[in-house]
């Protein structure tokens, strides 16, 4: 019986849809090759900037769940180098401001001759301050980064401290 079986195979004599088997065979292959290019593929900043227009132009269409894994991946990858920044603007930072307080010349301004600049000092550092240091220099800076920082996310969130301009125009 089963020499038959394979006699009919042989001279072609058993009947069964051929093309079913290559299109099965042709689809497995597909599936590969899109795997292997879903993971070779790289988007430029210009492919995900036209990613993003095509977002704002059609808001209500979601991303496919390769886009949305592409962008969590550039979202990562670009989290990663700004965490990297940081630490070494923060290391040169710190650098500079070791360098400048060990040093031998330090620069003092003297503000005891001008009323003005007492004046703001002592409301800033509080007490008689007749000299303003480097340490006193870099306080200030960061106060005033602070500030700027603080004004940024006041626009954005839309609070305006007075007069509600941001309220009257919407």
């Amino acid at each position: 019986m089963s020499s038959d079986f394979f006699d009919d195979v042989y001279d072609n004599k058993l009947l069964f849809d051929k093309k079913a088997l290559y299109r099965n065979k042709d689809r497995s292959v597909n599936e590969a090759i899109r795997q292997v290019a879903k993971e070779e593929l790289v988007f430029t900043d210009k492919d995900f900037e036209l990613l993003l227009k095509k977002a704002r132009e059609n808001p209500t269409v979601p991303f496919t769940k390769d886009e949305a894994n592409t962008i969590s991946k550039k979202l990562d990858e670009n989290k990663k180098e700004a965490r990297k920044i940081l630490e070494q603007v923060k290391e040169l930072k710190d650098f500079h401001y070791e360098k400048a307080s060990k040093a031998e010349d330090k620069y003092t301004l003297d503000i005891s001759k001008n009323t003005n600049l007492k004046r703001s000092a002592n409301r800033v550092f509080g007490g008689n301050k007749k000299k303003i240091t480097y340490e006193d220099y870099a306080v200030l800076i960061e106060m005033k980064k602070q500030i700027q920082l603080n004004e940024a996310i006041e626009l954005l969130n839309g609070e305006d401290s007075e007069d509600g301009l941001l309220q009257k125009i919407k």
